[in-house]
């Protein structure tokens, strides 16, 4: 009896998981930008930097949603993705790709006035 019970214990995948590559807009993976992925019921927040070769992976995830997704990096202008469910299991394939952050508008180094 208890060598049947111990079967019902081994359920197999209880979460999610979210992996993906973050570029430039050359598609040049990006060192050192964070991921951060808060599931917005429970305000958990899941946070990865990206490797060597601009990608991530964040695992143990809890399944459902919606999640916000946001993207950083220096820079770069942040981007964020919002209502994102994930399944039972799964593995959601998030790649982003980042714009150069742009200077405050109306002003150039020809602007300075005497």
């Amino acid at each position: 009896m208890l060598f049947t019970a111990r079967l019902g214990w081994s359920q197999g995948s209880t979460t999610a998981a979210m992996n993906g590559t973050i570029t430039d807009k050359d598609g040049a993976g990006l060192p050192g930008a964070t991921v951060i992925a808060v599931h917005t019921p429970t305000n958990t927040q899941y946070v990865a930097p990206t490797n060597s070769d601009g990608r991530f992976n964040i695992q143990g995830m809890r399944v459902g949603g919606p999640y916000t997704v946001r993207v950083t990096f220096v820079g770069f202008k942040d981007v964020t993705r919002n209502d994102i469910n994930l399944t039972l299991g799964q593995s959601l394939r998030f790649d982003q790709k980042l714009s150069d952050a742009t200077t405050e508008p109306g002003r150039s180094s020809g602007d300075a006035t005497a």
